[in-house]
């Protein structure tokens, strides 16, 4: 008898256990959707969690700081995952004040929009090119068409030179907390390869390049901070979308770069970009954040917003890029394809969302006579024929700069000379008095020689294959203060830059003559030469010895036009590298 009753209690116990099993089923099914799956938070900046369960991934460290995102189908059983990211925003100071912010040079092609204010400090506005300014007599900033906003540099009037000294040294501190963050979410992540991926809020870094060529997914609410440390370039391949999702904010990400930033034809781009040396948009680019570069920013046809401090979401005309001309001369036609884009999604929308004026979709190109032989070098220019300079400002980064204060007539443009005449070198010392002098470098002995000397006094052994890597580029020495070098793709030799007109005169003792049947020819491709060009200066030998630089990274055709262009390009494209790496190049010199 004990021995049944035992089993009916075991029985009732067990019949119990499974009654209450199948009542937390039931409950899990009908209230599935609304269920979370709990998960443990791991110490450190952030933190992830994963569970099974229906509906959605939770994370949370019990404050501000939490984050989700949705599973799948609420009524499947599957997992979830969640986040926390206790990553502060990265602050710009001054320089948040600013769209585009720069120390040597803005410069644009085709129709660029502008929404913010630009700044340059301690180059002039003499090296803010393609955007036609408009400066009032006494005015501390200056307009353009092109921008929706202001525009400053050093010459106007006070407080404007003070307060980009400010802003640029704001830009450098923030450059500098933002690639001292510690404590990474990822290293190394996808070596280097990110397109494709969905990220969440977090700080992630890499020793080397990165390349985006896929899409690229940032999620996470309006709290998230992203922080990309890259040690070397990042590169984003035409068409790309930086896509923001669960409430993403643009102007809560960072993208820390201390080589060269090339944006691709065509993309959406997200963030705000702290680069060391150069930010590159090719045509037809949107940004939707701010471009803070150590050098130079250069624009073709881009349209650059500063990003919606509310997270609402903002609207830009992107430009494919015109094609080629229709005609060699006589007049033809050159066409391109425009549309408004959702700045957070990259999605196509009505072109009613998008304001300021829509860029043309056609325009007419070549429209010197066929008689003279297709080539316009014979065209008139408005030269200026007075000037009046400002005095020469501080010594800054090896140059000095000045502007110009007035200049006759109204819209001409400055020669060579007056370009040159803008800037010059210079070196300080410190007198037996503790005062610190500065000498323009006319007055000592070569620039170029006694930097050529000094590094090739440097030198450690050569190593071959970073020479090869390196073939045809233009580097910036970046603890040395972004001094520039070629090196040249015949002998692997590096040139030292030093100033306009020896950049200048460097590019084109490289120089390698082709046609203007040629030249045309690399128009048609694209503006492209073909890759056994890469990294060499092409002069057009019909059209009054034109030259080109051809970047190894696109193959493209850069027109270095005068001292002060070529300079600018040189600059623009440059790459950052160490002391440690230059000097494992070989040292050139022109005699």
């Amino acid at each position: 008898m004990n021995k049944i009753k035992k089993f009916i209690f075991s029985e009732k116990k067990l019949s119990g256990t499974i009654f209450g099993i199948l009542i937390i089923i039931a409950i899990a099914f009908t209230f599935g959707p609304n269920i979370y799956a709990q998960f443990a938070i791991q110490t450190g900046g952030t933190g992830y969690g994963y569970g099974y369960g229906y509906g959605y991934g939770h994370g949370s460290d019990g404050g501000a700081n939490s984050y989700r995102i949705t599973g799948n189908d609420p009524s499947t059983y599957d997992y979830g995952y969640g986040w926390v990211s206790n990553a502060s925003a990265v602050n710009l100071g001054a320089a948040g004040n600013f769209v585009i912010l720069a120390k040597t040079g803005i410069s644009t092609t085709g129709l660029t929009s502008i929404v913010g204010d630009l700044g340059i400090s301690p180059a002039p506005a003499t090296y803010i090119t393609g955007f036609s300014l408009n400066l009032t007599a006494g005015s501390a900033y200056s307009t353009s068409a092109l921008v929706t906003g202001k525009i400053y540099a050093p010459g106007y009037t006070d407080p404007t030179p003070a307060n980009l000294t400010t802003a640029v040294s704001n830009m450098e501190t923030a450059y500098t907390d933002a690639a001292g963050r510690t404590n990474p979410t990822a290293t190394e992540l996808g070596a280097g390869n990110i397109g494709g991926m969905t990220l969440v809020p977090g700080l992630y870094k890499w020793s080397s390049d990165v390349k985006i060529p896929t899409n690229l997914t940032l999620s996470g609410d309006a709290n998230g901070v992203w922080i990309f440390q890259i040690a070397g370039n990042l590169t984003v391949s035409s068409g790309v979308h930086i896509i923001l999702s669960s409430g993403a904010q643009a102007n809560n990400i960072f993208w820390v770069v201390a080589g060269q930033t090339t944006l691709g034809t065509a993309d959406v781009f997200n963030g705000n970009i702290l680069d060391q040396t150069a930010i590159v948009l090719q045509t037809g680019a949107v940004l939707n954040g701010r471009a803070l570069a150590q050098s130079a920013v250069t624009l073709d046809a881009n349209s650059v917003i500063v990003p919606s401090e509310n997270g609402d979401i903002t609207y830009s005309w992107s430009q494919s890029g015109f094609s080629a001309c229709s005609a060699t001369c006589g007049t033809g036609t050159k066409t391109q394809t425009v549309i408004c884009i959702n700045n957070n999604s990259g999605q196509t929308v009505n072109n009613s969302l998008c304001t300021g004026t829509e860029p043309n979709t056609s325009q007419a190109c070549n429209i010197q006579s066929c008689s003279s032989g297709g080539s316009s070098s014979s065209a008139s220019t408005n030269s200026c024929t007075t000037l009046i300079y400002s005095t020469f400002g501080a010594c800054t980064n090896g140059f000095q700069f000045r502007s110009v204060v007035s200049k006759s007539p109204t819209s001409c443009s400055l020669t060579t000379a007056q370009q040159i005449a803008a800037q010059q070198a210079c070196t300080t010392i410190t007198n037996a008095n503790g005062e610190v002098i500065t000498i323009p470098t006319s007055e000592e002995p070569s620039l170029v020689a006694s930097v050529t000397a000094l590094e090739k006094s440097l030198m450690k052994k050569i190593n071959s294959a970073l020479t090869n890597r390196l073939k045809g580029r233009i580097l910036l020495q970046i603890q040395e203060k972004g001094q520039a070098w070629y090196v040249n793709p015949l002998d692997g030799s590096k040139y030292y830059l030093g100033r306009a007109a020896d950049a200048f005169s460097i590019m084109r003792a490289f120089g390698l003559g082709m046609s203007n049947k040629t030249y045309n020819s690399f128009v048609a491709a694209g503006n492209k030469a073909p890759a056994r060009l890469a990294g060499r200066i092409l002069i057009n030998v019909d059209d009054s010895g034109k030259a080109y630089y051809v970047n190894p990274l696109d193959l493209k055709l850069n027109y270095l036009g005068k001292p002060a262009d070529a300079y600018s390009i040189m600059r623009t494209l440059g790459l950052g590298i160490t002391n440690d790496n230059i000097r494992q190049i070989k040292v050139g010199e022109i005699k």
